[in-house]
């Protein structure tokens, strides 16, 4: 089973890079107070990770929410 996942990882990297490769072109992007030329491929890798980091912090405080829930209605359990 290790050895699938390893190939599925060397896969998705080569595409990866295949991905990179053809969006290598520089695109103009302007941005709040400045702007500047980027490769089209950092550029969305950039725009990726920026909402990788939205989704987990946006899960983190919904996580810690229910914890908060959790932790409330577990204390009123043991006292009564």
């Amino acid at each position: 089973m290790r050895i699938i996942g390893l190939v599925f990882f060397f896969l998705i990297l080569i595409l990866l890079f295949v991905l990179a490769y053809l969006n290598s072109e520089m695109v103009h992007f302007d941005y709040l107070l400045n702007q500047t030329e980027l490769p089209l491929s950092i550029l969305l890798l950039v725009c990726f990770l920026a909402g990788v980091a939205l989704a987990t912090l946006s899960y983190t405080v919904v996580i810690f929410s229910l914890n908060r829930k959790l932790d409330k209605l577990t204390s009123n359990k043991r006292l009564s």
